[in-house]
């Protein structure tokens, strides 16, 4: 509200088509919510090259928390690719 916009603005499904770079998408296992199926629906309307890794025993919020290492190797492998 304070920026001006609705919640309905920022939904990643309705715009995730228009990013015109490589795209990583990082989820939790464990997210309640979204769902699995949610993100793989976001995946597949994302422009290749794309990524995606489902985080075990992570939440919605908990992704470094939950991976640690793992995640900033993956995240910093990714981003070296640019």
């Amino acid at each position: 509200m304070r920026l001006g916009i609705s919640a309905n603005d920022l939904r990643p499904i309705d715009h995730i088509a228009n990013v015109d770079c490589p795209v990583f998408i990082i989820s939790g296992k464990e997210d309640r919510q979204t769902r699995p199926k949610d993100t793989e629906t976001l995946l597949s309307r994302a422009q290749s090259p794309k990524q995606l890794w489902f985080v075990p025993k992570a939440g919605h919020i908990d992704l470094h928390k939950a991976a640690g290492a793992e995640y900033e190797s993956r995240v910093l492998a990714f981003l070296a690719q640019m």
